[in-house]
């Protein structure tokens, strides 16, 4: 490992406060309960401060080092802000695009930092179908798993960095996964003609899913016992993060929601989130709010943009359903008398408010807070 490397680990190990982790993440577990918490701006971030080596997407593809690096350098930014909201190492590989690969697919990384998933060429769903279900161990996984012990070893060298649980699973609802697997256009059409194919066919990528994510806990069964694996259930939360991002679900009517996501989620729920589990989408879902809130298991729902929303409406319903909400908003109008008014209501947490400078290039300040009754 280059010495430089080295150098910012020795920094962060001497900097992280696991037992504040845990205080945060209590309150927040609270909040999302509807619990009594006060308030709590729990996260605040200033321009500036240490510089850290992050590296783009094409040069963490094929270097664990450079990879490892990038992905602490989330949990400093917190740690030299005050407060972390989260405390997790994920290799860039990650979960997204593994099942992707496991049919055939291959991510396609930009300069930008991003990585997309395009549809596989030249494969209907009768193609899919025919197939079958794809060998679990193929594609990607053999690099992913060897990147994650990679990480494992070299945290484990530091005092406290060894606490901080490295996370193979980021979760993506069957739905999205069908959508980076062929053209969504495509997909939502044969969803309104062919009912019985398309289900066919996200059968065979929920038990690609379910097949996944049990062998990772087998090959790690060790390693999460101890806390330095981390599948659904974080060491420092009561809170159990089976979080489903189906941002595509947005373009789909109530009732193909309900036959195409909310149905799989509550499998997978079930399956994986006893506790209950999140659901993620981007965009205005609104029209989808009373299938997602009555979904089975659901115990938090994350919209990626609040403003899209009537938030008062929103309130009403997710307080009806007893669902918890985080949301964060990046508006440079707003201002804090109007994310204290967001966040005074019980069940509530805001993750992150950006206030931009006037130019609107540089973010000044990061505000998050926690309120109930």
């Amino acid at each position: 490992m280059e010495d430089r490397h080295k150098k910012k680990l020795e920094e962060l190990d001497r900097l992280i406060d696991l037992d504040k982790i845990r205080d945060v993440q209590s309150q927040i577990d609270k909040a999302l309960r509807f619990k009594e918490t006060g308030e709590c701006q729990y996260y605040k971030r200033c321009s500036g401060g240490s510089a850290w080596s992050a590296y783009p997407n094409t040069e963490c593809r094929d270097n664990p080092e450079k990879d490892l690096m990038t992905t602490l350098g989330v949990i400093y930014g917190g740690f030299m802000s005050g407060l972390p909201t989260f405390c997790k190492v994920s290799s860039e590989l990650g979960n997204w695009g593994i099942i992707h690969s496991l049919f055939g697919g291959n991510a396609v990384y930009h300069e930008n930092q991003a990585k997309w998933l395009e549809p596989i060429a030249g494969l209907s769903m009768d193609d899919f179908i025919a197939r079958g279900a794809p060998d679990i161990r193929g594609g990607i996984v053999p690099k992913l798993l060897e990147r994650l012990e990679y990480m494992l070893e070299v945290l484990s060298r530091y005092e406290n960095l060894s606490r901080i649980p490295v996370s193979p699973i980021e979760v993506f609802g069957v739905h999205e996964t069908a959508c980076a697997l062929m053209e969504p256009s495509e997909l939502i059409m044969e969803m309104m003609l062919n009912e019985d194919k398309v289900t066919t066919f996200f059968d065979i990528i929920l038990e690609a899913t379910i097949q996944y994510n049990l062998m990772l806990e087998d090959h790690f069964k060790d390693e999460i016992k101890s806390g330095r694996v981390m599948t659904f259930s974080p060491w420092y939360s009561e809170y159990a993060e089976y979080r489903l991002v189906e941002d595509s679900a947005i373009l789909l009517s109530p009732d193909l929601y309900h036959l195409f996501c909310r149905k799989y989620n509550e499998i997978l729920f079930d399956r994986f989130a006893p506790d209950g589990g999140a659901v993620h989408f981007c965009g205005n879902g609104s029209h989808l709010l009373d299938e997602v809130l009555a979904t089975r298991g659901l115990r938090h729902f994350d919209p990626g943009q609040i403003e899209l929303y009537d938030f008062d409406a929103l309130y009403e319903k997710l307080k009806s359903a007893g669902v918890g909400m985080s949301f964060r908003t990046e508006k440079k109008d707003v201002s804090l008398a109007e994310i204290r008014n967001y966040i005074k209501r019980p069940g509530l947490v805001m993750s992150g408010f950006a206030a931009l400078e006037d130019d609107g290039t540089e973010i000044k300040e990061f505000l998050a807070s926690v309120r109930s009754k």
